[in-house]
């Protein structure tokens, strides 16, 4: 049979099992909050993400129709009916697509006739005018030859500011395709609104370039590498321009079919990630958040249910010990009543031996107490009476001098063995 641990070996096992236990919980209370928060946290941004969507797509649908009502306009169709325009209609055009431009907000108007070449736009006093050049390699040009619509985003080839361009093809009176009105909008807003965002917001095309977005360093970069032939239809197209297509700098964090997909940025640190599709443009709307808040948190809950525990702990431990000094307390007057009680008895015990002692002396039975002197025979009772009260009391040193005890003692001595 193994012996006991030493009390204080085994005290100090519990504190260490009580610690283990209370890391163990908060472990818990903090892998299950952070999941918790995440979960949370996502859901929130998705619902934002929804509102960003339906705010793009309310901004592209104010401007949806224009394409279309230009191309039923009469001098816009007879000029992209004329193979060669004379200079009065298109500068009637031109200025006549001024107007329209600034009173609906777009960035800029311009006629393409059925080679792609532009033959009016709302940019001709310009530098950068649109009008003479060749937009046949556009795709939205070409989208709208072969299906009468087109979309597509790109930097302006004259210009090199971006913009979304919507296309519309032109017919004339016997339903012949003449040309192509195209629109181009602005959407710097929509990055401007997303600058003001404790969150990333940004729109990739349908190659994971980031080309949208609400912060200047994420712009033009993208999210996957990209695969031979993507890189030459985006070169065809002259969809970014000149620009150097460079990978956000992004690890993936987690496990692949986490609830929550988390990335790494070289700058933004952990991020969580959502995203939402756009078929009909080809585009993916994304938000990333930080989780840093979201762990922050996680750890406080962690910390406030370990300092409560160890509250209980600790009171529970306090109360122990409380229960155990009284349950000591009581033992101890227990057994000093009992040895109050005992010393008292063999005081009066002590005190009758010597009283019967005194008397048998005054008798002459006990010759031998006559050499105590200072004291007469009738007065020993009365010595052992005082003595016995003060040293009851705790008084020995107070009433009791050395020459009285010394006298105690010796009257003690003669008590007869047999008297108890």
């Amino acid at each position: 049979m193994l012996e006991p641990l030493p009390n204080r070996r085994r005290q100090m096992l519990v504190v260490i099992a009580l610690i283990a236990a209370v890391m163990i919980v908060a472990g818990l209370v903090l892998r299950q909050g952070t999941v918790r928060g995440l979960a949370d946290s996502a859901a929130q941004a998705r619902e934002q993400l929804q509102l960003h969507e339906e705010a793009l797509r309310a901004l592209i649908e104010r401007y949806r129709v224009l394409p279309s009502v230009l191309a039923l306009d009469p001098e816009v169709r007879s000029a992209l009916s004329d193979p060669a325009p004379p200079s009065a209609l298109t500068d009637a055009l031109n200025r006549k697509l001024v107007r329209i431009n600034g009173a609906a907000d777009t960035s800029t108007l311009t006629l393409l006739d059925r080679e792609g070449r532009a033959v009016a736009a709302s940019n001709w006093r310009s530098s950068g005018s649109n009008v003479g050049v060749d937009y046949q390699f556009r795709p939205y040009f070409q989208q709208a030859m072969r299906t009468g619509t087109g979309s597509f985003y790109a930097l302006g080839v004259t210009t090199s500011q971006p913009g979304y361009f919507l296309s519309q093809a032109v017919r004339d009176a016997n339903n012949t395709l003449v040309g192509v009105v195209v629109v181009k909008l602005d959407l710097s807003a929509l990055e401007r609104a997303w600058t003001a965002l404790p969150d990333v917001v940004f729109l990739s095309d349908r190659y994971g370039v980031i080309f949208l977005a609400g912060r200047d360093e994420w712009r033009y970069r993208d999210l996957r590498p990209l695969r031979p032939e993507e890189q030459a239809a985006i070169t065809a197209s002259r969809q970014y321009g000149d620009l150097r297509l460079t990978g956000l700098p992004y690890t993936r964090v987690g496990m692949p079919d986490d609830p929550v997909p988390r990335v790494r940025h070289d700058l933004a640190g952990e991020l969580l990630w959502v995203s939402q599709a756009l078929p009909e443009a080809g585009w993916t709307l994304h938000l990333m958040r930080s989780t840093v808040p979201i762990k922050a948190n996680a750890r406080v809950v962690a910390l406030a249910v370990a300092a409560a525990l160890t509250v209980l702990i600790l009171g529970g431990y306090l109360l122990r010990q409380r229960r155990r000094m009284a349950q000591l307390r009581a033992r101890s007057q227990v057994e000093l009543q009992r040895l109050v009680a005992q010393h008292a008895e063999e005081m009066r015990s002590a005190q009758d031996g010597l009283v019967q002692a005194a008397r048998r002396a005054d008798y002459g039975e006990s010759p031998s107490l006559q050499h105590l002197p200072g004291r007469p025979r009738a007065t020993w009772p009365i010595l052992l009476i005082e003595v016995r009260v003060c040293l009851e009391h705790d008084q020995c040193l107070g009433c009791v001098d050395s020459h009285m005890l010394s006298q105690a003692v010796g009257i003690q001595k003669l008590v007869p063995t047999g008297v108890t």
